[in-house]
Order: structure tokens, then C-alpha cells, then sequence
């Protein structure tokens, strides 16, 4: 059952009063921190999602501040995705530091997650991780101008990920754009796969590369089983009310 709004501006203050976006108490994936162990590469793990509820371009920045200096780090990503904005800060940040970046995916390396690890100057990845791309999508409320609107600022953000990916993998905008719409939403790769089309360079520890001896500690599985917590989708879909 649909409320009526006096206007479109009262339906959009009840459903910001309904669904709170942003962390939720208990739930929040660790900042990413700079980790080092003896002679071994500094790293700093994206372990979650990106975006409010998780990891923001902020933490990635007070991480890269620990790296001053620092010829070479490693950053390990497991990340199944989020926010595409952040993720594009994030990707921007590994760019423009002047320390040569290994992007190592172990898990998933996701939607947002993957362009992230595209800022790597290598990138790994695990035998058993994967790695996914797909285009933009959200969720949106409004009348037909606002949907076109709405549209046209995902086409576009569609056009900058694929000019990422095209730039790793030395395909055309076009042929990733086209990887990027898959069958469904999407292509998902394994290890073997991500590599063959260009987006993963060589398995991780690959023969004659020591390994680093960072111990590494067990990951927020809580947060990233939220991750694909449908219930929360569901109920955003049923308070969604639209202005009369």
C-alpha cells in the first residue's frame, strides 16, 4: 500500500526519516591500516565493501599517509564492491602515489573492488579468487525526467569504468563496455580467466617471488557476510513511497 505526499520533497524527507543509510551499530568493515613486518613490503588490506557502510577513500588516504617513503607496498583486496564514487577515489589515490603499487587480489576483487585493483602497477591474483565487472547500477525514485537523468549519469559512469578497464588490459572501451553488460549483469572471471583477458597480470606468490611474511589476521567475516544481506534491500523496496 502506497502513502500519498503532499509533494515530492515531504515523500523524500519520510523515506530519509525510514532508511537509514550509512553504518549500521556493529557492522562497519575495518579501515584499511598500514602493515609492516621486519624487511618485508609494507601493506594495507581492502578487506569489505566500499562506501558508508564500509571502507571509504578517506581510510585509504590515512593508510597511504603511513607510506611516506616507502619504495613498493602491497595492497590485498577482498571486496565484492559498492560504492562506485568512492571506489573511483580510492583508484584515483593508488595512482597518484609515488610508490610502485601491487594490487593482490585474494577472495574477490568486485564491481568497485575491481577497479580498484587497476591502480596496481602489477596485479595478482589468488588461484582460488575471483575477479568481476559489471556496469553501474542503483536505485532510484522520482518522475520520468529524473529516471532519464538518473540514466544518463550512469552511462556515463559506465564509459569512465570501462576506459579504466581498457587502459589495464589494452582492449578497446568498447570490448570491455561489452564484458561489462555480460549476459546478465556482468562477467565473472576465475584467476585463470582474469588474466588470459588482461585484467590480472600473474597468480599471486607466483615461482621465484618470496612470499611476504606479514601475518595476516582473519577477516571481518560479520561485515562481509552483510555484504549480501538481501533482507536489507528488500525492506528499502518495501518503504519505498512515492510523491502523489
Amino acid at each position: 500500500m502506497f502513502k500519498s505526499y503532499a509533494n515530492k520533497e515531504e515523500a523524500r524527507k519520510a523515506w530519509s526519516a525510514q532508511v537509514k543509510y550509512g553504518p549500521t551499530e556493529g557492522y562497519r568493515a575495518e579501515a584499511p591500516k598500514v602493515i609492516k613486518a621486519g624487511a618485508g613490503i609494507p601493506e594495507i588490506r581492502i578487506y569489505g565493501e566500499i562506501g558508508p557502510w564500509g571502507i571509504l577513500a578517506k581510510d585509504v588516504l590515512e593508510a597511504l599517509d603511513g607510506l611516506a617513503g616507502a619504495p613498493t607496498f602491497n595492497v590485498r583486496i577482498n571486496c565484492i564492491g559498492g560504492d562506485a564514487f568512492e571506489g573511483l577515489a580510492i583508484y584515483s589515490a593508488l595512482c597518484a602515489h609515488p610508490a610502485k603499487v601491487n594490487c593482490i587480489v585474494e577472495g574477490v576483487a568486485a564491481s568497485a573492488g575491481s577497479i580498484i585493483a587497476m591502480a596496481g602497477d602489477t596485479v595478482s591474483i589468488d588461484d582460488n579468487a575471483f575477479f568481476m565487472i559489471h556496469r553501474a547500477w542503483c536505485l532510484c525514485a522520482g518522475n520520468a525526467l529524473e529516471m532519464l537523468d538518473t540514466a544518463s549519469t550512469l552511462e556515463k559512469i559506465d564509459s569512465r569504468l570501462a576506459g579504466i578497464y581498457a587502459s589495464k588490459t589494452k582492449k578497446t572501451p568498447a570490448q570491455c563496455m561489452a564484458l561489462m553488460t555480460g549476459s546478465v549483469d556482468g562477467t565473472w572471471f576465475d584467476s585463470t580467466e582474469a588474466i588470459a583477458e588482461g585484467f590480472c597480470d600473474k597468480p599471486s606468490n607466483a615461482p621465484g617471488e618470496p612470499a611476504n611474511e606479514i601475518e595476516r589476521p582473519a577477516s571481518n567475516l560479520a561485515a562481509y557476510n552483510r555484504t549480501w544481506d538481501m533482507e536489507r534491500v528488500k525492506l528499502r523496496q518495501r518503504q519505498l513511497e512515492y510523491a502523489a
